[in-house]
């Protein structure tokens, strides 16, 4: 019988394994392919959004933050969350009452999303500034996805801060240890260069590490 140890091995290399295919649909070998139709299409569960795992603490900071805006509040919010995927985090805010929408780049991910749950999704590009406009959300969630999307992110906070002044935006992202970050570098390398590149009104942020990673987060004020 195997030992306790080498099973684990044995999953850790499962895990990793189907990781880097997973990042040959988006950041490989240090370049951003971004083909995330194909990853939602060649793989049942990217990111292992079905699943309690390593983003679970982050979604639930999400909430609370949501949560914390909301007893501020009369009226119900409306909760923007760009890049939602399979929007597990959406229809959870929508379960809390919240007015939620979620946009995201792939079709076939928001085909399921909408399968899962009663929040309004959309297939969107970053940059969908009409549609951001017509939802005019109270909250903004970028959760997980500035990677993706770091050639148009100046672009993005320019118009945010234009047309949502005082509204709200929750950010979470992944960082790496020294020497491990290959893409993204001109960008932000760690916290202090997220908060500075982003130069909001921030309400509160940190940062929790692993073994393999970091995870940042912020609340601000647009």
């Amino acid at each position: 019988m195997e030992s306790v140890t080498i099973m684990l091995g044995k999953i850790i290399m499962v895990v990793n394994k189907l990781r880097n295919k997973m990042h040959q649909y988006t950041i490989f070998k240090g370049k951003l392919i971004g083909n995330f139709e194909g990853l939602y299409k060649n793989f049942k569960d990217p990111f292992l959004q079905s699943k309690k795992e390593k983003f679970e603490t982050s979604k639930k900071a999400i909430i609370n933050y949501c949560q914390l805006i909301q007893s501020t509040k009369k009226n119900k919010l409306k909760t923007l969350e760009i890049g939602c995927g399979f929007g597990k985090l959406s229809n959870d805010l929508k379960k809390l009452k919240f007015r939620a929408f979620g946009t995201d780049i792939s079709n076939t991910a928001i085909i399921k999303a909408k399968k899962r749950g009663s929040a309004k999704f959309y297939v969107s590009d970053f940059l969908n500034y009409e549609l951001y406009k017509k939802i005019n959300p109270d909250i903004i969630i970028l959760a997980e996805i500035s990677w993706y999307v770091l050639p148009e992110l100046k672009s993005f906070l320019k118009f945010i801060k234009k047309n949502f002044k005082n509204k709200y935006l929750i950010h979470t992202l992944a960082i790496y240890y020294p020497g491990k970050q290959k893409y993204g570098k001109k960008y932000f390398t760690n916290l202090k260069g997220i908060l500075k590149y982003f130069n909001m009104e921030y309400i509160e942020y940190g940062e929790k590490w692993s073994k393999e990673e970091g995870r940042t987060f912020f609340l601000a004020k647009i």
